[in-house]
């Protein structure tokens, strides 16, 4: 019978940057039952120079030849990117690559050799590969009997993205980090506006391990309608991951995951390498998804947000600023819009969490947002939480809602200040009144009833335009499976 070991031990010639080497003992180890840690495996070098391998920053593990044609040895690569702490106190990640050194071969032929250590390569490459997927068999002794399945995405990609630089990023440092994660991929760039619910509606998706869709927030909401229109929508659910690489202007989804992964609350600068490392060590996780219905409109589902008021019309207006500011544009939008904030005449009904009868709130409002995620931009924080979805006590979804009435410019400016601070909760919190003016809570449901208007007038859902008349929001059952690492750490 195969031995079952609590750890193994290898010692290696390791080299890494700058020409340096050094013979380091390996050793990969079973954590403790009570160790809280996501991954079931600790992963350490010991020597001349200690190294902890954190899986959840181990993009790849990969074996290579040697670099000379008549090289007989072979190396495990590990493609490492652990986070480094800068001298201003912020968390980045650095880029490692350390060789193990596979020379052990005595064979006397340099063919031989060179087989020995290729097969030996292969199986350290793959009891690791094991270790970094949670594998209950990784230390056993043989493990030429588990199979490993290759991941193969499907990349589409929104050339008008962000900057409309999507289709560069993606080749620039997309594509590189899945090559080292030895994941398989497809490209489609998207030729025009709703071409990616097209192709998540008609995709063949027994093929691909996920969808990995390049752009914002909106490119995200075409796959999820295109998912949910399809008549095997439960079954796809189940087989398909859904993430977001960061290429557009609000990018919610991949701030919202690395937030819950990392405890980054804010760094949209390092946010694509963060959200790449993620798609290479996350687990799948659910998000909750609402159903969107309107008077005689088709039904949608939403992953993110319902606005109805000002910060519509901030995210709309902020199209005009896309080109010349990317993910600025917003806070662009909203310093034009807070000098003379207009009033939204209509009313709202609720239905709270843990709360069995609905509400009625009347207007005229500010703004009314009932919000699923933890980031409305890369750069703008709705609920301190890390969790990807918000639950109440019978484990339903329900989304984190706040009212503004006719306050003050001055507490708006606070208001939308907090979000890139934060501290929108203690904010709102601290703006509470008998008069109501500023109210927060969770909600179940929830229903946009706009009194008709001459303006041209939208309300927003993820982002997109939705016809300004009746909305009902309605958290299901539903769960889309994405990628992320609920407290992988705590930075």
């Amino acid at each position: 019978m195969d031995k079952e070991n609590e750890n193994i031990e290898e010692t290696f010639n390791v080299h890494w940057a700058k020409k340096n080497d050094a013979k380091l003992k390996l050793k990969l180890s079973r954590r403790l039952p009570d160790d809280d840690s996501p991954f079931f495996y600790s992963l350490n070098f010991e020597g001349g120079r200690n190294i902890e391998i954190k899986f959840q920053d181990l993009v790849g593990i990969k074996t290579a030849p040697g670099w000379k044609s008549d090289d007989d040895h072979f190396f495990v690569v590990l493609f490492h990117y652990p986070f480094v702490k800068t001298a201003f106190g912020k968390h980045v990640r650095k880029r490692e690559k350390l060789y193990l050194i596979i020379n052990f071969s005595k064979a006397e032929t340099k063919e031989q050799r060179k087989f020995e250590n290729e097969n030996y390569a292969a199986v350290w490459s793959k009891r690791l590969k094991l270790a970094k997927l949670n594998h209950p068999k990784a230390l056993k002794n043989i493990i030429d009997d588990i199979e490993l399945t290759k991941q193969n995405w499907l990349l589409v990609i929104n050339p008008a993205g962000g900057k409309g630089k999507a289709v560069e990023l993606t080749d620039k440092h997309v594509l590189p980090m899945l090559n080292e994660a030895d994941f398989s991929y497809e490209k489609i760039v998207t030729t025009h506006q709703g071409h990616a619910e097209e192709l998540i509606k008609n995709l063949n998706y027994k093929d691909y391990t996920g969808v990995a869709l390049v752009g914002g927030d909106g490119l995200f909401h075409e796959g999820v309608n295109g998912l949910m229109q399809r008549e095997d929508r439960a079954e796809v659910i189940q087989k398909l991951s859904f993430y977001q690489i960061p290429g557009g202007s609000g990018n919610c989804v991949a701030a919202s995951l690395v937030y819950s992964s990392t405890g980054i609350l804010i760094d949209s600068e390092n946010l694509l390498i963060n959200a790449l490392v993620l798609l290479t060590t996350g687990r799948r996780t659910e998000m909750g998804l609402s159903l969107i219905q309107q008077p005689d409109e088709d039904d949608k589902f939403s992953f993110l947000l319902a606005f109805w008021g000002l910060y519509a019309k901030i995210d709309f207006e902020s199209e005009k600023y896309r080109k010349a500011f990317g993910g600025q544009r917003f806070l662009v939008s909203a310093v034009a819009n807070i000098a003379n904030p207009p009033l939204f005449d209509g009313h709202i009904e609720v239905l709270e969490a843990e709360k069995a009868d609905w509400r009625t709130i009347e207007g005229p409002f500010l703004n009314v947002g009932a919000v699923n995620l933890s980031h409305i931009a890369s750069d703008n924080v709705d609920r301190i939480s890390r969790d990807v979805v918000t639950k109440d006590t019978k484990g339903k979804t329900v989304l984190h809602t706040i009212v503004l009435k006719n306050i003050s410019r001055t507490k708006m400016t606070k208001i939308l200040l907090a979000g890139e601070s934060g501290t929108l909760e203690k904010t709102i919190e601290s703006m509470k009144d008998s008069k109501k003016s500023v109210e927060e809570f969770y909600v179940k449901g929830i229903k946009f009833l706009p009194k008709r208007t001459e303006n041209d007038q939208f309300l927003d859902v993820d982002g997109e335009r939705f016809p300004y008349k009746p909305m009902e929001i309605t958290p299901t059952d539903l769960f889309l499976n994405v990628i992320a690492g609920y407290q992988f750490y705590d930075l």
